[in-house]
């Protein structure tokens, strides 16, 4: 197996202060002796401030991290990653791969001595790493020994994307790692101790058994779609079967359905006091009872941060009588959050624990006001009243941070929340109890598990029929920003007031609540569009950041859009999917006029397929030997082949020329030579070029068809084959006059792509930007022709329509 890391030492403590997390968090026991409504309000405004400085500690801490870096501007990029002997524990349940596995670890000894080759920052005794390794995936709490190799998780690629280490920071891991050796073969060497020699790993073998034991039941027991479905929602063992079904329910809105979650915890409580209360227990001995069983489940479902939080307040719930107190809800959820803050704050930048949070308050807080609406409601209705109450609270108070983290709600997401929670929790209902009386009564557990099995086949149906109906009805925008947020907040906050007055009896303020409600939804509809980077009666351009490949995609005046190439294929999914589908569902973009797949190559198609099952798209265009297979144009043809002159798409004084095609090539040209050329022109002015994998034979003869270049310096262009020095020739450079120049390539590719060099027109460098070092790029024309670019990472800046320097 390898050899045991050698002079394995404990490490410093994490660059954080400890004691500051410690006396933080005595500060809501103050909260104990407090009676009046301003003195906790003041001691909460004091753990506001002193949570923000933290924040802003743990912020600027995280800005030091590097992901990768180059050389210079024109130099092939690596990750910054050091390799040092250490022990690991899992903390979590590995997920299985076809090519190994992956799992959070906590580094519990480091090496003496060690020393970072490529960053001043080593890992810690302490952090977690999200641990890759090889073959079967170990059991939870097991220890492993190796030479273990860290590099810190991607950063934010496509802006409203997916974050790699802001995701990984919300679960607290701060590094990615896997066991290496310095053999050239760079298999892994990993020493996993023995379970008998372990106390923590022989419970973590015992609970790995009694999760296989339930995973086998419900196979057993459901088909296995449904048998797939109900291992993931109550125990998290998620596959490619489950995340299939919860697509359509994604777009509806539901996708909270599917994850390990308190409507969950709240199911197995309710049994669990049912049985209680038919003893009839004392509060103690009910405690005493429930927590071992609520404390094994967040175990078993790999404790995750929606299970914790759940069964925590539950906890302080069940914990309350006990005490001799009486439990009120947003108290303890206050409690609850801070305490979840101070055990780990980079939890709060994890969207899933801001949504649960709001939902929450808002849950409880509307609930509060409308008692009364709702025992004025005859008693048939007021379940239906109730539940729609819960979801638009719920919908109202996350709607900022699912803005911020999606980009778009489901307009149909209140009433199918209203039809599918209670459906989905009696089919759950229907689960466990067919898992608890498998062994005791099997036909009770088999009608159980049939009814189970029957609502969640109506679900995916009715899911599966809306989900078209659904993408149209997509309410889509930015992030709210601090303005919009400001105004959001207020009329939310007067709104709540009007409510808690209406609940006190105030005849006038009972006679305003629908009025003012309808003022409320209209402006938060006049906020939520406003601000798209893509605008209408504005050109813009994306060149994404999908690896080694190429993607990018323009918006017409009209709002219509057009991509060229669609990035690599993937494990799972391509890397179009990951980046380009959430961004053109943020900028309420449900179609794409024309999709051009330069050549043949997979960097530049493997993408097609995702593309066109996420959105309609009007027209295919190919070139080399690209073929989109099954998927058509709206005329039923399969991929139309251009010429040099036709037009994709024109729109406000903007078209999208071919300027070179795969025709009337000498036979045995390379493929990169077969690439199309399109250029991008303002009132027949060219000011963007992308030409896909064109080397130099093909730039010669594209120069030999157009003698004459563009009368003005082009203000963009997209360097051919990712950078490569088989592209960008000297005269190709000289009749272009490119002002500058974007490199689509991947960090530490194996091609050591871009291999160019720095780009020269005379005697000038030409400023280049780069999707591994700057993610992806962003450019907008203004109304004058200005060129406004800005980078994933932060960067920006301007080129006028005509470059100041010419003669």
């Amino acid at each position: 197996m390898g050899r045991t890391a050698p002079d394995l030492v404990p490490g410093q403590t994490l660059p954080v202060a400890i004691w500051a997390w410690r006396l933080a968090a005595l500060l809501p026991l103050l909260l104990a002796g407090v009676d009046s409504g301003r003195q906790r309000s003041a001691v909460w405004i004091v753990i506001a401030y002193v949570a923000a400085t933290l924040g802003y500690q743990e912020s600027r801490y995280r800005q030091q991290l590097v992901f990768a870096d180059a050389a210079n501007r024109w130099s092939p990029s690596s990750r910054q990653t050091t390799a040092l002997a250490a022990d690991l524990r899992l903390t979590s349940w590995p997920r299985q791969h076809p090519d190994g596995w992956t799992g959070s670890a906590v580094i519990t000894a480091l090496a003496a001595g060690a020393v970072s080759q490529d960053d001043d920052r080593l890992p810690e005794r302490g952090e977690l790493v999200l641990l890759r390794g090889e073959g079967a995936a170990p059991t939870l709490w097991s220890r492993h020994q190796g030479l273990l190799e860290v590099s810190r998780p991607r950063p934010l690629a496509t802006p409203g994307g997916f974050a790699e280490d802001r995701f990984l920071a919300g679960r607290g891991i701060t590094w990615r790692g896997r066991f290496a050796s310095s053999a050239p073969e760079r298999r892994a060497t990993t020493v996993r101790v023995p379970p008998d020699r372990d106390l923590a790993a022989r419970a973590g073998v015992v609970c790995a058994n009694l999760r296989a034991c339930l995973v086998r039941s419900l196979r057993r027991l459901l088909p296995p779609p449904e048998a797939s479905l109900a291992a993931s929602v109550l125990l998290g063992e998620k596959d490619e079967r489950s995340r299939a079904i919860r697509e359509p329910f994604a777009i509806l809105g539901l996708a909270h359905l599917f994850a390990v979650s308190g409507l969950h915890v709240g199911i197995l409580l309710a049994m669990l006091l049912g049985a209680t209360r038919l003893l009839t227990l004392p509060a103690a001995c009910r405690l005493g009872l429930l927590m071992p069983t609520l404390l094994l489940y967040v175990v078993l479902t790999g404790m995750p941060g929606s299970v914790c939080r759940a069964v925590g307040l539950a906890l302080l719930v069940l914990l309350a009588p006990v005490a001799g107190r009486r439990s009120d809800t947003l108290h303890l959820l206050g409690l609850l959050a801070w305490m979840n803050y101070c055990w780990l704050p980079t939890s709060l930048l994890d969207t899933g624990t801001r949504l649960s949070y709001l939902a929450a308050v808002g849950i409880v807080a509307v609930s509060r006001q409308t008692a009364w609406l709702r025992e004025r409601l005859p008693r048939p209705s007021r379940p239906f009243a109730s539940g729609l109450l819960v979801t638009l609270a719920a919908q109202w108070f996350t709607m900022p941070e699912i803005m911020a983290s999606f980009g778009w709600i489901s307009v149909f997401g209140p009433v199918a929340n209203l039809v599918a929670v209670p459906v989905f929790g009696l089919a759950v209902w229907c689960c466990v109890l067919a898992l608890a009386g498998d062994a005791v009564v099997p036909w009770l557990a088999e009608a159980a598990a049939a009814t189970g099995w029957l609502l969640f086949r109506l679900l995916a149906a009715g899911a599966g029929i809306l989900a078209d109906l659904g993408r149209s009805w997509c309410w889509a925008g930015p992030p709210f920003g601090p303005l919009r947020l400001g105004i959001f907040v207020l009329v939310s906050a007067g709104y709540l007031l009007l409510l808690a007055r209406a609940a006190r009896g105030a005849v006038r303020a009972r006679r305003h609540m629908v009025p003012a409600g309808v003022g409320v939804l209209v402006i938060t509809i006049a906020l939520v569009p406003a601000g798209r980077f893509a605008g209408g009666g504005r050109m813009s351009a994306v060149q994404f950041d999908v690896s080694q490949g190429d993607c990018a995609l323009l918006v017409f005046p009209d709002r219509q859009a057009v991509v060229i190439d669609t990035g690599p294929p993937g494990r799972s999914a391509s890397a179009l999917a990951f980046a380009v589908v959430p961004w053109l569902r943020r900028e309420g973009i449900d179609g794409v006029a024309a999709v051009v797949l330069s050549h043949g190559h997979a960097d530049h198609t493997g993408g097609a397929f995702d593309l066109a099952a996420a959105t309609r798209v009007q027209c295919w265009y190919v070139g080399g030997h690209a073929d989109p297979g099954p998927v058509r144009c709206a005329d039923g043809a399969v991929g139309r082949r251009l010429h040099p002159g036709d037009r994709l798409h024109e729109s406000g004084g903007w078209s999208l020329t071919c300027l070179a095609a795969s025709v009337d090539v000498p036979p045995g040209t390379g493929e990169n030579n077969l690439s199309v050329v399109v250029g991008l022109h303002r009132e027949g002015r060219l000011v963007a070029v992308w030409s896909g994998d064109l080397e130099a034979a093909g730039e010669h003869r594209l120069l030999a068809r157009e003698a004459d270049g563009p009368d003005e310096a082009v203000q963009l262009w997209k360097a051919g084959h990712h950078g490569s020095r088989t592209s960008g020739t000297r005269p190709f450079l000289d009749w272009l006059r490119p002002r500058l120049v974007a490199v689509s390539c991947g960090v530490e590719n194996r091609f050591d792509h871009p291999s160019h060099g720095p780009y020269t027109v005379g005697e000038d460098t030409i400023p280049m930007l780069r999707t591994d070092l700057d993610g992806s790029l962003l450019f907008r024309w203004g109304a004058d022709g200005t060129l406004h670019w800005r980078t994933a990472r932060g960067s920006a800046g301007s080129l006028p329509q005509t470059d100041p320097s010419a003669p």
